[in-house]
Formats: C-alpha cells, structure tokens, sequence
C-alpha cells in the first residue's frame, strides 16, 4: 500500500521523464487528470515544490499546479526568521543538496508556538540544458496523524473511564521519579479505596458505580492536582503519589481528601461516598526503594484503615515492612536460600544461628548474606584486649577480590581506642571515612581503615556489659553514607553475633527485631514515639551550644470525651490536633513531633521564643479549643501542656520528656492556665517529692510523721466538744513540712492510705492512754483519703486498730473532703453507712468549697457537716453572705446533721457564727494545732 504522498510522486516523476515540459502544469496535459490529482492534492494535504539551485529559487505550488509562491534567494535567507525547527535545520539543507534518496521529516514552529509535522519527498530532473535542472518534490503535512498517533499513546497511557493514569504507566512514572529521588527530597504513596464499593454496583447498578468512580478521579484531581501521579490501580482502588511533599502536609492532605469525599452529591440516589487510605511516607535521605514495596507498605495501611472502621487514613508503621527486593541476590547466589533475601534480616539472622549446628557455620553464612543485602565488600569481627591493647580479626568475610585484613594481631593507644569508643552512637556504630580521620593517630588511622577501605561502620560488641571488641562492616570501592535505619540493623546484628560469639543465650533486645520497632504513628502519622525519643536523645547526647524545648501535651479527661462523643470521633480529634500543631510548625531541622500515647503528645524543637514560649503555646492551644468548640459544644475541652528547656548538659531525652510531663500535671481546674513552664521552683518541688516517695517508709518507721490535734470548740460557752487529727512532717534536719507539701505526693502513689491508718493508730493510742489514766474523752476526728472508699476490707482495718488498743468507736470519727465525696459517691455512701453501722462517727469536710450539691448532703449519711474556711470568709464579708450562710446552717440542722464552722480567725466571725446558730467551731482564733504533748497539756492540765 501507498501513501498519497507517494502515490502523487511516482506519478510525476513518471509524467516529467514522458513529457520534455517547462512548467508542472505543462506535464499533465489531460484536464480530467489534472482534476483527479488536484482533488487528491487537497485531500491528502499535499504541496508541490520546485527548487532551482542555479538561480537558488524556490516555487510553491496549488493544487492545480499554479504557482502561489516564489521565494528567491532561498538558501541565503533559509536561517533568517526560520520556522524550521532547530533540530531539524542542517538535515533540510542536506536534502536541498539531494544528500537524501528517502524522505525525511521536518518540524516547523508558527508564531504560536504549534509544532508542525511535514513529509518531505523530491528527486533531480534534468531538463534540456543541465544549468536549468531542477528539485521536484512534494511537502506532506503529517501534523494530524502525528497529534493522532501522540493521543493515542496518551490514551494508552490512561485509564479511559476516569482518565488517570492506568497502573502500568504510573508504575512506570513512579519508579523512574524514585530512581532519581534527591536526598533533599521526600514522597509519599496512598492507596485508596472506596468504601462498600461492591454494594454501590449492586444496589444502583453499574453505570451509576461508574459515574462514582469518575467523580471520585474528578475530586483526586482538584486535591492532589496533576503535578503528582495519580492512578486507577483497577476496579475502586487508587493510588496517588505525591511528589517532594513535607510530612505536615501530608496530613493536611489526607484530611482534605476525607473531607472532600464525605462532601461529595449524587442528587440520583441516596449515596454518600467514604473512603479508605493506607498512606506510605518515604523521609529525606531514604532511597533504594521501589514502588512496588511503597505499595505494598501503604496496602498493609490501607487494610488497617478498613479494620479499624473505614473513613479514615492509616500510616505504615514500618518501612522495612517491604524493604528488600530479592530477585537480584536470589539469582547472582543460588546456594544461598532465597528466603534469606527478602525476609527481615534479623529474622534471618535468629534462624541461621537457630538451624546450623555450628557457630562457624552459622557466622560464615551469615556475614556473606548480610555481605551481600547491604552491599559490602568485607566484614571482620574483631576481638579487643584493652588490658593489653591488642586487637586480631576472629572471623571474616570478603566479596570476590577484597584483600584479607587482621591476620595477625595488631597493637593500639588507649587514646586511639577512647577516640573511637566515645564516638559510638545510640547504636553501638560509628562511620569512619577514610579521607577524614585527623582525630586518630597515624597508626591508628592506618589499623582502623586499611585493606581499601573507603568507608567502616564499627559497632561495638559487648559481653556482661563489658567491651570485647567490634565488627567492621568495610566498603571499598566508594565512599558511602549510611542511614540511621542502616545503623541500627547493623547494630542489633552486632548484638546478636556478640551474643552467640561469647556463647550465652541472653539474645536481649535483639530477640525483637528491629523491623517490630514501629516508625510512624498508624493513627496520626506522627514519628513513632521510639523513633521520637532515639533522634532527640541523638540531639541531646551531642548538644554543645543549642537551647531546644520539649512540649508535653494532652487532653483533659480525653476519657470522657470518647465515652461521651466516641472513639471515631476521639480519633478524628487526635488527627485534628496533629494537624494543628504541624501547621504552626516552620520547616526547620531538628523538629519532631510524636504522640507518646493515647492522647499525649510530645514536641521537641529549637528554642526561638526568648522568654515568650508559654504564651505562644497558650495562644496555638487556645486557638485549637476555640476551632472544637464549634463542633463539640456540648463538651468542655481543655488542654494540659507542660514545657521544659533543653539547654545543654541535659542527661537525656526521657529526663526532658519526664520534666515536660511533671510541668503538665501542675496544670489544675480553674486556675486559668493550660501551659506551665518546668522552672526551679518546680523542680525544687520535684525534688521534694521524690524525697518525699523515697523516704515514707523510713520516716514511718522511725516516728517523722507526728500527730497534731487541734481542739473542736462550743461556740455557746467555748469548752473543748472534740479535736482533728492532723499530721506533719519532722525531718531529722529540724524542718517541719505541712502537710501540703507531701499528701498529695502519697495520694498520687497510693501510699496516703498508710498515712491514713498510721495516724488513725496513733489517734487510738492516744485516747487509750485517756481511758487509762481515767481523762474525760472527747471525739477525735481523723481525715482520710478516697481511695478507702474503694477497698472493702477498709472498716475492718479501723475496727482491728480499735479493737487493739479496746477503744470505744463512737470516739472516732473519719473525714472526708465534699470534693471526693461527689466524686465517688456511691463509694462513699456504701463507707459512710459501714462505718456508721459499727459506731465509728462520719464527718463531710470543706463543705461549700467544691461542688456544693445539696442533694449530696441529703442522701449521704454522715453526722456532722463541717463548713469551709473560705466559704464563711466570702458570707461573713457581707450582710447578704451572712444571710445566705444563716440559712445554710439552719437547712443543715435541719436535716438532723451537726454543723462545724471551720477557720475561725476573729472575734467578729465568732459572733456572727453565733448569732446565725453553729453549734461548733475550729479555728486559730481558739487555738492552733497542737503536738499531742502540747495538747495534752491545754486540754488536761489547765481545763480539767
């Protein structure tokens, strides 16, 4: 078959060699044919060309051979305001000069920019007088076929129905982005599917699932844009990758894609789309993967995504989840089994020593897999003798044409060896690079890199604790940088050989794996916190100059807020917040941002606020509640942040972390605040608490805690009606500490219950040395904690002291706050009606100080109602206060309770109390706190 091109040429080259002619025209003498080739001409697109090189002419012709163009002084004017294409330039000269038998292709450029294709075919015919030949030919433009023929291709290139890129394509694109991936750069991979997808076809049929899946490509589109690859994998699964994208806004997109899905219309039918994404994030300095194991790492995603309730996105934990690809070193090395090419190299490492029945086997086949997985040239496991400063190579491996090293033992300085033990990282590696060893002597230098060597990652073995040399794990065609993923496998191999190399059986952390360690965050895509804390405490361990803060947040009673609003919904806040925070976040290094966990989250970065860090942190929280308040508004939201300042010295990140995290739980309801700065008055407090945890014990055994009474007074005709039981703190230094500074320290670890009946003893004691010395008793009342409402052994706990010692219980009588009262209230009530059934007297404390809800005094059932200090303070400051106090109290007595009016500091507020019928009063204008000796003496020794 001919083109038309082709066609037209062989037929005049056939008319001009028949027909001695001056013109075309005149070689195609027949008017019908004249008619056929000019409707042929037309059609095909085609133009006929003379050129005259004597006279460097050029004619163009019309369909009907008409001249319509003359172009003199063709050559000479042929570079000047050219459309040819540059390219195709020197190849149109060479077909003028007849260098050509076939025809070429020639690209020309209108003044748009529109690339035009043009077939260019011609022949010398010589005419009567060889000075008149000439170029006959014919210019074909192709544009059309050619712009077919590149629709096609991009059509071949496409998925037809959604018009994203088809898989093999996007795989395609995916890896050639990978192989020239920057280390400067990060991507990231998401698979997508559409949730219930299966019952869209089914229930609405599947042109209407079609139409889904085109609006779903249609949504893809205007979130990720077409500066990234986007693919229908097949069916209802996408995959998008992002190209050069930071990690907060990955997140920012993972939610905008959720978001825009949720709001997605189908006015047809009552649809609403979800779907479910497994997204895999690939950091800076990471390389060598391919899109195959990102898939497969966001699919393992993706399928936790849809376990844990669809609607949502997940993070691969782990990039090692996929990391090798086998196939290379399965072929180059058949005897070595396969398995040990893809599977975790850890894994493998557990079940060489596990299978071989040597030690030598083992270690043999083991050095040349790892060898061969990590791209060495040589490993050496090298003893160390520090006593004597000798070292020698025990076992060794070396690809084909590497030099043996350390074949006999060899000497070092201590110096050398400091040098090089000190620069062991969190790992247990370093990387030395031969061009860069100024810190090592000559001799040092030249045993710790010799044999070629370019680049030697030592990590150190140990045995018990102690150092017994290192492995060498050499390169020495080039030099090379190792990740810090690199590192540390190579370090938990190291701990493995060590291990089996001293033959003990503690295989320690190895035993995990370090592919079981998570990197990211499922929920969040946060750092994991492992991965957080290892590159702080890299950054705090190496810190010479730099101030860094730690930031140690979380939610207030997150709890109920999952139980109130539903852990869906408690998931969406946590991703909520995440993307808050990374938004306020500048792209810096040494940022890093985890959720420890549930609700906690810690952030850790350069110090730049100088002196404004709490309020920036209150102002970005503050904004944060504002944003929920509008959607959550039947739930109060709070936040707790502590902040600590990382200057340099500091030992490690978990001490920062714990300092952060002491800080946030100094955060209370009600004093306005939501953000607390870690400073010396806190860690002054710290500090005492621990002494305060560390010391109970002894200070209990060796009588610290002291008991003091303070007496209970008739407000009628002040006689002593009754005394509390109060405790301090005698240090063996002389210093009293209140018992402010260590109660809530015992009530947080639990221990105040022993407090509780310590005191409680001694109380008893004390009324069994009333009885027999024949004293006239009053109650004592005792405070105690809320964790006894808890225990049910509690009552018979008191009843053993009492019974001891053969104290009447009506003489005691056990306090508890109104605050812990509401709080657990049932609990309480159930102790109140124990304790009340054995005759021990209850007690309400600090009535008006917290809650103050009536039906709590109402249905609890306690004997004496005490009111608090700052409550009577408030309504003696007033004649309305002292009328509301007034029927306080007589409501009070009216429900059968006895009523104490705590804090009494004046004359004025005794009277008051008076006037408005309390029956009994406490405070310093009576007396203080008295030791029990002291009070002996007040009570028994002046008053009876």
């Amino acid at each position: 078959m001919q083109y038309p091109s082709e066609q037209i040429s062989d037929i005049i080259k056939n008319d001009q060699n028949q027909n001695s002619c001056s013109t075309l025209r005149d070689c195609i003498s027949d008017p019908i044919r004249l008619q056929k080739l000019a409707t042929l001409l037309s059609r095909a697109n085609i133009t006929i060309f003379e050129y005259y090189p004597a006279e460097d002419v050029l004619l163009k012709y019309n369909e009907y051979f008409q001249p319509i163009i003359r172009i003199p002084d063709y050559f000479a004017n042929l570079d000047i305001a050219s459309s040819i294409h540059p390219d195709d330039f020197e190849q149109l000269l060479e077909f003028h000069y007849g260098n050509h038998n076939s025809p070429i292709e020639i690209r020309s450029i209108n003044h748009n920019g529109r690339i035009f294709h043009n077939i260019l075919d011609s022949s010398f015919a010589d005419l009567s007088n060889p000075s008149d030949s000439v170029i006959i030919g014919i210019i074909h433009n192709v544009t059309m076929e050619r712009r077919r023929v590149e629709l096609l291709k991009a059509q071949a290139m496409r998925d037809p129905l959604t018009t994203l890129y088809n898989h093999t394509t996007g795989t395609q694109l995916i890896n050639e982005y990978l192989d020239k991936k920057t280390p400067y750069s990060s991507c990231a991979l998401m698979v997508i599917d559409i949730d219930y997808f299966k019952n869209v076809n089914d229930n609405y049929g599947h042109l209407f699932g079609d139409k889904v899946l085109s609006e779903f490509a249609r949504v893809l589109l205007s979130v990720f844009g077409n500066d990234n690859i986007l693919i229908r994998a097949g069916g209802d699964e996408f995959v998008i990758f992002l190209k050069d994208v930071r990690h907060n806004k990955l997140l920012n997109k993972g939610d905008e894609l959720l978001a825009s899905v949720r709001n997605m219309v189908f006015t047809e039918c009552d649809y609403s789309p979800t779907c479910s994404v497994g997204i895999c994030f690939l950091p800076e300095n990471i390389s060598g993967y391919t899109y195959e194991q990102l898939f497969e790492n966001a699919d393992w995603a993706l399928y936790n995504a849809k376990r844990n309730g669809r609607n949502r996105y997940m993070f691969c934990d782990s990039l090692k989840r996929f990391e090798f690809s086998a196939s290379s070193s399965e072929s180059n090395h058949p005897h070595i089994d396969a398995r040990y090419f893809q599977n975790d190299i850890i894994s493998c490492a557990f079940e060489i020593f596990e299978k071989k029945s040597t030690f030598d086997a083992a270690i043999k086949l083991l050095l040349e897999i790892i060898g061969i997985r990590f791209g060495l040239d040589r490993i050496s496991i090298i003893e160390t003798d520090i006593k004597n400063s000798v070292c020698s190579g025990c076992r060794q491996w070396s690809a084909p044409g590497i030099p043996k090293v350390l074949e006999s033992p060899s000497s070092f300085t201590k110096e050398d060896f400091l040098t090089l033990f000190h620069s062991y990282d969190e790992n247990g590696t370093t990387v030395l690079q031969y061009d860069n060893l100024e810190m090592y002597s000559a001799e040092g230098a030249s045993l710790l890199v010799q044999g070629n060597a370019k680049t030697v990652v030592y990590s150190a073995m140990y045995c018990e604790g102690m150092y017994i040399g290192a492995i060498s794990y050499v390169v020495c065609k080039a030099k090379r940088c190792w990740s810090k993923d690199q590192l540390s496998q190579l370090g938990e191999l190291t701990k493995l050989i060590s291990a089996h190399l001293a033959k003990t059986h503690a295989l320690n952390a190895s035993h995990k794996g370090i592919a079981s360690v998570p990197e990211y965050d499922h929920l969040t895509g946060l750092l994991s916190f492992t991965r957080f804390r290892d590159e702080v405490e890299r950054i705090i361990v190496g810190n010479e100059h730099q101030t860094y803060v730690m930031v140690y947040t979380d939610l207030e009673d997150f709890k109920y807020f999952n139980q109130k609003c539903g852990y869906s919904m408690g998931d969406q806040l946590l991703k909520e917040f995440t993307r808050h925070i990374t938004s306020t976040l500048k792209p810096e290094n040494n940022v890093y941002f985890t959720r420890i966990i549930a609700d906690q989250f810690a952030l850790f970065m350069p110090y730049t606020d100088n002196g404004h860090a709490v309020e920036h942190v209150e102002q970005i929280n503050n904004r944060f509640i504002d944003l929920q308040k509008k959607k959550f508004s039947n739930v109060t939201l709070r936040m707790r942040t502590g902040i600590y300042l990382v200057n340099p010295g500091c030992a490690s990140a978990s001490s920062a972390l714990d300092c952060a995290n002491y800080a946030r739980q100094q955060v209370r309801p009600g004093n306005g605040r939501s953000v607390i700065m870690y400073d010396e008055a806190l860690s002054r407090k710290r500090h005492l608490e621990n002494e305060v945890k560390n010391n109970m014990t002894e200070a209990m055994s060796q009588g610290q805690f002291q008991v003091y009474l303070q007496p209970k007074f008739s407000m009628q005709d002040l006689s002593i009606v009754g005394a509390e039981a109060l405790v301090r703190w005698h240090k063996p230094d002389g210093t009293i500490l209140s018992p402010g500074t260590f109660i809530p320290t015992f009530e947080q670890n639990g221990r105040i219950t022993e407090l509780d009946y310590y005191v409680f003893d001694k109380v008893v004691q004390f009324l069994d040395k009333n009885n027999s010395l024949g004293r006239k008793q009053v109650p004592i009342s005792i405070n105690a904690s809320i964790l006894h409402a808890s225990d049910p052994m509690t009552v018979q706990n008191y009843l053993d002291i009492l019974n001891k010692y053969h104290v009447d219980p009506s003489l005691t009588e056990i306090e508890l706050t109104e605050t812990a009262t509401v709080s657990k209230f049932d609990s309480v009530r159930t102790l109140f009606q124990h304790l009340q059934a054995v005759d021990i007297k209850t007690s309400m404390d600090d009535f008006g100080a917290g809650y103050s809800v009536l039906n709590t005094v109402i249905d609890i059932p306690v004997n004496t109602v005490k009111i608090d200090r700052l409550f009577i303070e408030k309504c003696t400051s007033s004649k309305r206060g002292i009328y509301f106090l007034k029927e306080i109290v007589t409501m009070v007595k009216g429900l059968g309770y006895h009523v104490l009016c705590e804090g009494v500091e004046t004359e004025e507020q005794l009277e008051i109390l008076r006037e408005i019928g309390c029956e009994t009063g406490q405070g310093i204008w009576f007396c203080s706190p008295l030791p029990i000796c002291e009070y002996e003496e007040f009570v028994y020794g002046k008053i009876f």
